[in-house]
């Protein structure tokens, strides 16, 4: 006998008057100063280091690094790491431990601890235990924030005028922010008033997805998941939940679109199409003609229809505004 799973019927209860929040954001002369600090390293020169013999803050390096951060190995041939910038790095602490070494490292040890309130969760309070080899060293050399350097930014001609401009950067993409929070938030609502089982095969597909999705993330980091000594099923249940709920919102907001007649014009798909083009600098007829035999056209369209039901969703919201 073959065993058929079907999807269960989706009944919505509440979807109209939905309660959310929308903030406010609020720009700071603190966040434009950043942004221009971003601008800067943008238009910073890396000259060959030849006056000294360690590395310092204003140094960024190119090293080998192999090791391990708990049980996942690490092992990438290229990591660049800019000493003075340890907001971002992509394992804590690495950009100290290599600042007043020798330029001529080799397979250099360093252990590392890396803080329970770090921002990359799947790192946060393992012990690295790893070798660095610096590959290259160059001195960074950011240029003065004045008039010449908004000139060379080709946005400005003045520094006020550059910061002007960031200033109203800043605020669109900050906009940007506060509505993807919005709607992230209202469907959770959405999901949480409307109860739907889902299908235990479909929430395996659904795990399944997300777990490339850490794979990948990891993998940009260096951490190779699949060679890692880890419980993959032990992965698989934490991911559970977390897939489980973005299933339901994707089933409902199915439901949705078909009980309020949401479609997706050809132009709609067309538009998208165009805009993933320019991204990738290919023509968007091939681009097109390749999506359509393997089918992602097929889900550049469903993922532009459940986008279109959200957006009546956020439209017949309750939605108050609290400034941030």
């Amino acid at each position: 006998f073959a065993r058929v799973e079907v999807r269960s019927k989706v009944e919505i209860k509440e979807f109209e008057g939905l309660p959310a929040t929308s903030k406010k954001p609020q720009v700071t002369d603190e966040d434009v100063a950043h942004a221009l600090t971003n601008k800067r390293a943008m238009h910073t020169e890396y000259r060959v280091i030849e006056s000294r013999e360690l590395t310092a803050e204003t140094d960024v390096l190119i090293v080998a690094i192999k090791g391990k951060i708990g049980d996942l190995p690490v092992d990438r041939s290229d990591l660049t790491l800019d000493l003075g910038d340890v907001a971002y790095e992509a394992i804590p602490g690495l950009a100290r431990a290599l600042t007043g070494i020798p330029l001529a490292s080799r397979e250099h040890a360093i252990e590392l601890a890396i803080p329970e309130d770090a921002r990359q969760k799947e790192l946060a309070g393992k012990a690295a235990s790893l070798t660095i080899t610096i590959k290259d060293a160059r001195e960074k050399l950011v240029p003065a924030l004045d008039d010449e350097f908004a000139k060379d930014t080709g946005e400005a001609d003045t520094l006020a005028e550059l910061r002007t401009k960031t200033r109203e950067e800043l605020e669109r993409n900050a906009r940007a922010a506060a509505e993807q929070e919005l709607r992230a938030a209202l469907l959770k609502e959405f999901v949480n008033r409307n109860p739907v089982a889902v299908a235990p095969a479909l929430v395996e597909r659904g795990i399944d997805s997300q777990l490339e999705r850490l794979k990948l993330s990891l993998g940009m980091q260096g951490i190779d998941v699949d060679s890692a000594r880890v419980d993959s099923q032990a992965i698989r249940e934490r991911l559970r939940e977390s897939a489980v709920e973005e299933l339901r919102g994707q089933l409902l907001l199915d439901a949705l679109a078909d009980r309020e007649g949401v479609e997706v014009a050809d132009a709609d798909v067309e538009a998208r199409v165009a805009e993933l083009a320019a991204l990738r600098d290919r023509p968007a007829h091939k681009l097109k003609a390749e999506f359509d035999r393997d089918g992602t056209l097929d889900t550049i369209r469903w993922r532009l229809r459940q986008e279109k039901t959200l957006d009546l969703l956020v439209k017949r919201a309750t939605i108050t505004e609290a400034d941030v």
